[in-house]
């Protein structure tokens, strides 16, 4: 199995894949897949001396040198320089050569409409009679290593949606774009230790002693001289992960004992409250009567406004002259007796009699004015 490269600086991973549901292998016998973090099962696989480099950004790859049959047909026209470990998918993805001598050795058919070699009944029961295994020669000669899958490996069914009923197939598939895969198909028998650390990696050989007894071997980083030691201590964090994990226990310890009150403290408290308030006897007060009008209802007033007198807008009279009309004066002829001692001129002025064009000019005012004037007495004098 191959880790993200955000995990692959942090964790060892040894990887063993079995799919329960179809997969058979060690002749009808299931086992559970192990994945051991950190470490490796030393119990599951026979070791060897063989490790491969690997890059992160590509993943586990490795050289295929050759594929054969236990009777020793080959069945890969020219080795492969690298081809994929990949357990997140089913079948074995190689050449269309090499896929063409598998037709050839086991009888096989491809079926173009769902991409697989299906299997008669027939088919299926000749090669469970034949029962023939199949060796992967990895790595790159002389340093290789042999896989070994007997045909317990490749018995498989396929189901809805690939066919309407269950069909027995055999993993094979044709590669496209020079894109090979092994997959889990191959992991039944083949057991992957990956360091991340230093970037290798190994393939073993799978063993199926019984009982199978667990032996976990832990990978130590390549400068681990002494485990305790503060300056190779594996588990030394940096900083800001030991502050994140500080705040984040805080925050928990915070909402622990926040829930620890609210669900027993607080129940607890009102609970004593209310027991203490049935206990205590009740006070009698005098009730004391506070002098308020009754409280009628009283609908809301009626608010009687007089209209508003619409102000006419002011109008200015033009600037021309505007004819004066006056009543004319009728002055009585006097009936006082003159003075011996008066002087003719006042007299005179006092019998004068106006013309026509003199009564237009004067105004009542200065005619009673020419009266008052010409009269012996003032009108006004009290």
């Amino acid at each position: 199995m191959f880790l993200p490269a955000f995990l692959s600086h942090r964790f060892k991973t040894i990887f063993f894949c079995d799919d329960l549901a179809n997969q058979k292998f060690s002749g009808l016998q299931k086992v559970l897949g192990s994945l051991v973090l950190g470490g490796y099962d030393s119990s599951r696989f026979v070791k060897n001396n063989l490790s491969f480099s690997f890059d992160l950004d590509t993943g586990l790859a490795i050289g295929l040198e050759a594929i054969t049959t236990g009777t020793g047909q080959a069945l890969l026209p020219a080795p492969i320089e690298a081809i994929s470990l990949d357990s997140t998918l089913p079948y074995i993805y190689l050449p269309t050569e090499a896929c063409t001598q598998f037709e050839t050795a086991f009888n096989l058919t491809w079926n173009d409409t769902v991409q697989l070699y299906l299997l008669t009944d027939a088919q299926h029961s000749a090669l469970e009679t034949q029962n023939p295994s199949i060796t992967f020669q990895l790595g790159t000669f002389p340093n290789t290593v042999d896989i070994t899958l007997p045909y317990a490996a490749f018995d498989l069914n396929a189901s809805w949606p690939l066919v309407s009923t269950t069909t027995p197939y055999f993993p094979l598939r044709r590669a496209v774009n020079n894109t090979y895969v092994l997959g889990r198909t191959f992991f039944q028998e083949a057991y992957v230790v990956t360091d991340y650390e230093t970037g290798s990696f190994s393939v073993s050989q799978c063993q199926w002693d019984n009982p199978l007894t667990q032996n976990i071997i832990t990978i130590l980083p390549p400068n681990a001289t002494n485990s305790t030691s503060p300056a190779t201590n594996p588990h030394n964090l940096p900083t800001g992960a030991v502050a994140g994990i500080s705040l984040g226990a805080v925050a928990i310890i915070l909402v622990v004992i926040s829930l620890f009150y609210l669900c027993h403290f607080r129940p607890r408290r009102e609970r004593q409250r209310a027991a203490e308030l049935e206990a205590k006897p009740p006070v009698h007060q005098e009730t004391i009567l506070k002098p308020e009008m009754a409280d009628t209802s009283v609908a809301s007033p009626v608010v009687y406004e007089a209209d508003g007198i619409k102000i006419p807008v002011p109008v200015e009279m033009d600037d021309g002259e505007r004819p004066i009309y006056e009543l004319p004066a009728r002055e009585a002829a006097a009936s006082e007796i003159n003075s011996v001692n008066e002087p003719r001129e006042i007299i005179e002025r006092r019998n004068h009699v106006f013309s026509k064009a003199e009564k237009e000019v004067l105004s009542p005012v200065s005619a009673l004015f020419s009266k008052q004037m010409f009269s012996p007495v003032s009108a006004f004098t009290p």
